[in-house]
């Protein structure tokens, strides 16, 4: 039989899927959302300075990986450049046949890792791999996005970094699960072990990649943790927090752009006109608009087509309301259908037919605000109340706001 070129075999398909999602390419999204993937793969983090050992440790625990692994080895980009060195498979030459590895720069990522991944992760997950292994750089202790994105978090040490305080300092150590200290041939690692020991509560595991030392006793661990780790309340909770944390820094990214291309240009030598402006950008964010619909069910087939993103549905009894929300990049749009005839939306329909109802802002502290508004000689609407999603809102009076309805809320 002939064989099939490398850009038709699964692996060259997932080598061209995983460059559309570094690429940030739409193709590599609608890939994803087409494979139905049911969870994430067990994700394995493995981080700790330049120089521990890392991609010679990694490649003695995937000697005896059964069933096909995935590696994502992580290195930061550099600022100006914008390059990266990606050199990390040559200290890893002898992988099993079924280990797929994968180069990544961090492209400015936050927290020494790229922002696409766990989308990378989820697509070798689609491609049967059950096990992603994630290698970066821990470039410090404030470096922690590893945690965020792994399953298990191991930590590599190795002595001659530095004095101990100074490598304590330098090092992601708090966010271990297994802590590591490589090269157990050179002198110190006893005495870095005993100080890892004493200073965080956490025995390390002393092992030598070069010639194994330690290495059975690694795997033991590792086994163990994998297997506590897949326990379907664990999975669901970890894989719940992975997701939080993608979200959080796609759109932390795309809202920091927008603002910062739309903000006016400064004058020089005016830093006070800079923090003024910083504090009314942030004094309250946009969370939704508000549409009345006499019929829920077709407004939501409607946002639906539009390809909106439904996040839930929720019946709010005190305002006599069933509620649908959509999420555009953190962002809702809220529709409002009445359940009773005398509630406010069932008028809001009768005179206008439907449309906006009002608009909503963000505030960290729903009853402040009340606060200075009364202060402001500004109208509300009653006084702070239980909203929807668990938060506390307060409505402005519409002849505060050029009779357009205002909303804020808060989760306090």
């Amino acid at each position: 039989m002939k064989k099939k070129p490398e850009g038709h075999s699964a692996t060259g398909r997932l080598a061209r899927l995983l460059t559309l999602i570094d690429n940030g390419d739409d193709r590599g999204m609608e890939a994803l959302a087409g494979r139905k993937v049911t969870r994430l793969p067990y994700i394995l983090g493995i981080t700790g300075a330049a120089g521990v050992g890392k991609s010679r440790l990694l490649s003695r625990i995937l000697e005896t990986k059964a069933g096909k692994v995935g590696v994502l080895a992580v290195d930061p980009t550099h600022p100006g450049s914008g390059g990266a060195l990606l050199g990390d498979r040559v200290r890893m030459p002898r992988l099993p046949a079924g280990v797929f590895f994968r180069s990544v720069a961090t492209r400015g990522g936050a927290g020494g890792l790229s922002d696409k991944l766990l989308d990378m992760a989820t697509a070798m997950k689609g491609f049967g791999m059950e096990d992603v292994v994630i290698e970066t750089i821990g470039i410090g202790q404030d470096e922690l996005a590893v945690r965020q994105a792994a399953d298990t978090v191991v930590v590599v040490e190795a002595p001659g970094l530095g004095d101990e305080v100074q490598a304590m300092k330098s090092s992601p150590i708090s966010i271990a699960d297994i802590v590591v200290v490589n090269k157990c041939d050179l002198p110190g690692a006893a005495a870095s072990a005993a100080v890892i020991a004493e200073t965080t509560g956490v025995k390390p595991i002393l092992t030598s990649a070069l010639d194994g030392d330690g290495i059975p006793e690694l795997r033991t661990r590792l086994a163990a943790a994998r297997k506590a780790a897949l326990k379907p309340e664990t999975k669901r909770a970890a894989d719940a927090r992975k997701f939080a944390w993608r979200m959080r820094s796609a759109l932390s990214g795309k809202w920091a752009k927008r603002f910062a291309d739309e903000l006016p240009d400064l004058p020089a030598g005016a830093p006070h006109q800079v923090y003024a402006g910083l504090q009314r950008l942030t004094a309250c964010l946009p969370d939704h608009v508000a549409i009345a619909v006499p019929d829920l069910d077709a407004a939501i087939r409607q946002y639906e087509a539009l390809g909106f993103f439904l996040e839930r549905r929720e019946r709010f009894i005190p305002e006599k309301v069933d509620t649908a929300f959509f999420n555009v990049a953190g962002f809702h749009i809220e529709l409002l259908h009445p359940t009773a005839p005398d509630s406010p939306v069932a008028k809001f329909i009768a005179e206008r037919g439907g449309g906006l109802h009002h608009i909503a802002f963000s505030v960290p502290d729903a009853k402040a605000a009340a606060a200075d508004f009364r202060r402001r000689g500004i109208e509300t609407l009653g006084a702070v109340r239980p909203g929807t999603r668990g938060k506390q809102i307060l409505f402005l009076h519409p002849k505060s706001a050029a009779r357009v309805l205002l909303e804020f809320c808060a989760c306090r």
